[in-house]
């Protein structure tokens, strides 16, 4: 490590040496015949000549092959001290350093423990003794427990050093795997609603008192708070979302929604500007508490700069602006829309086309025209919708299982819904708007997700004809390659009051449900295995939250999931 140092002063002291050499031959020439001379220098092999006048070539080489076995410190230490005495001389010394070698330079060898080491005594009265000291003593001059303090010395600093380290990265370890571990509660308000948005990032949560929150995961702090107008009631945002729409500048804006999803009494939503949190557009609807109003419920459902609400059993579809609430358009649907629990029964398509669920079937509508008209109607064949799921190829980037769906995921698989007998996988390019018909027997299913070639059931068992109770909640999987049921992920017996699935997603590492008694996540098994009927075999991997949640829902990206029961604070947590 001191090998460039050496190499500078050599190279100072190089033409001093050729200088002094120069004189001594002079004197010895005065001498001796020149004809002597050379037949001495003829006398001697390379190895004595380039000791005799060069004698710095060979220093270089003899420290350079001078290792202890296994890395002995005495050696490094042994150069360092020559190299910084030498270094100290030259700054010292103003006359030549290296002078007549015949008569200030002796050159001898030591052994020690099996080690040859060259040494250089100068003899120069310009070093002084303090610095000839330091050297003998690490020659062996000085006694021999010196040398071996040092030693000791350096190696409890190594040690020290080792030991501390280790120490901090136990530390470390020990503080991430228990962060990773636990429930991470967000805030000290009820979280009505929320989703992952920012890649995963942050977090934009509704509050049971009107309010919405944008937290920072990363960072695990409140970074906006969005205040509700006096007019908003406790429980009235049930949803929310992060909206790109262009503002009234042609530039694009970006604006926070909370609205109602599923309420039964009181109704609307609110829009803020996401940078200035200025309320943008607010809109309540007058709900009269009547025997014929207590079993509707109100929809909303964003989508670029417009927001479609409609009521179940109902006809009336309205759309509003989201940047100033303006009321953009209104029409009546051909039949009363769906009563739904756990699923909307009002999605989109695309920017441009809605999907409705009604008493009939679901009907795919046009938005871009002047009226609004009905393009396509599948009809449920008399049999009442339980759960809907349209992929949405204009949804907002960023999010989690809420992700726009690109339009390749999205072909011959517009949608699905499902009734007490059957799945239907959507395709509107086909008249009938029918892709695929699966027969499913003795389940309910409260919520459904398709993803790719794969459908997930949230299910309950229904009673059989011997009267038997019916099975525990699952997660069934359907192949659409194989055209029937590929799997079953079946979740652990609970005594909760809400043991309907009301959210299920998976993907090809995944497959996640929630009810009353928690979030439950299992290992996805491919849809390409061969071994055939896989029944029931599929193991829990995970279990998110309490078993007492309240209408739960949950989100999951980049290895985070977020779990929201309405009546406690939001929580998220690292997946093992």
């Amino acid at each position: 490590m001191f090998s460039p140092l050496i190499c500078l002063h050599l190279q100072h002291q190089i033409p001093l040496f050729d200088y002094n050499d120069i004189n001594t031959t002079k004197r010895r020439s005065s001498i001796k015949e020149s004809s002597d001379s050379r037949s001495s220098a003829k006398g001697l092999n390379t190895d004595e000549l380039e000791a005799r006048f060069f004698p710095h070539h060979k220093l270089l080489r003899d420290r350079s092959t001078l290792k202890a076995p296994l890395g002995s410190h005495e050696t490094l230490k042994t150069e360092a001290v020559i190299a910084i005495t030498e270094a100290k001389q030259h700054e010292n010394s103003n006359a030549p350093v290296l002078s007549d070698l015949s008569s200030k330079e002796e050159s001898k060898v030591t052994a020690r423990d099996g080690l040859e080491i060259c040494r250089v005594e100068e003899t120069d009265s310009t070093v002084n003794t303090k610095e000839q000291d330091s050297l003998n003593t690490y020659y062996g001059k000085e006694p021999k427990g010196n040398v071996e303090t040092m030693l000791v010395a350096y190696e409890t600093l190594e040690e020290c050093d080792e030991k501390e380290n280790k120490t901090v990265m136990i530390h470390v370890e020990e503080i991430d795997d228990s962060f990773n571990n636990q429930l991470n509660e967000i805030g000290h308000k009820n979280s009505t609603g929320g989703w992952f948005v920012s890649e995963g990032e942050s977090v934009l949560l509704a509050h049971d008192d009107g309010s919405c929150t944008f937290y920072d995961v990363v960072n695990s702090e409140v970074k906006s708070t969005y205040e509700p107008l006096a007019e908003v009631s406790t429980n009235l945002w049930r949803d929310c979302w992060i909206v790109r729409a262009p503002g009234a500048d042609g530039c694009s804006g970006r604006y926070v929604v909370a609205a109602s999803a599923g309420n039964r009494t009181d109704a609307g939503f609110c829009s803020w500007d996401f940078y200035t949190k200025e309320v943008k557009s607010f809109h309540i609807d007058e709900v009269t508490n009547t025997s014929s109003t207590s079993n509707r419920q109100w929809w909303y459902k964003p989508c670029g700069p417009l927001i479609i609400s409609t009521t179940s059993n109902q006809k009336g579809v309205r759309v509003y602006d989201i940047r100033d609430g303006e009321h953009v358009s209104k029409w009546d649907v051909q039949s009363f829309v769906l009563s739904m629990e756990s699923s909307s029964p009002l999605q989109w398509r695309n920017r441009g086309k809605v999907v409705l669920a009604e008493t009939g079937g679901v009907c795919l509508w046009d938005l871009g025209s002047i009226t609004p008209e009905p393009l396509l109607s599948v009809s449920a064949n008399g049999k009442k919708i339980s759960a809907l799921h349209v992929n949405n190829t204009d949804a907002e980037l960023g999010g989690g299982v809420r992700q726009r769906v690109s339009s390749s995921e999205a072909e011959r698989n517009d949608g699905v819904f499902c009734t007490s007998d059957s799945i239907t996988v959507l395709d509107f390019r086909h008249p009938s708007g029918i892709g695929l018909k699966i027969p499913k027997h003795n389940t309910t299913a409260h919520s459904v997700f398709s993803h790719g070639d794969s459908i997930y059931l949230g299910c309950s068992g229904s009673p059989s004809a011997t009267k038997k109770p019916p099975s525990s909640a699952q997660i069934q999987q359907f192949s659409l390659r194989k055209q029937k049921l590929f799997t079953t992920y079946t979740l652990p017996e609970s005594n909760a009051h809400y043991k309907a699935i009301t959210q299920v997603w998976g993907n090809s590492n995944f497959v996640m449900g929630v009810c009353g008694s928690g979030m439950f996540v299992f290992d996805a098994l491919k849809d390409d295995d061969s071994r055939g009927d896989h029944g029931n075999c599929q193991k829990l991997r995970e279990t998110i939250g309490p078993d007492n949640l309240y209408c739960p829902s949950f989100d999951y990206l980049g290895s985070r999931a977020l779990l929201i029961s309405r009546d406690r604070p939001a929580v998220w947590k690292y997946l093992a």
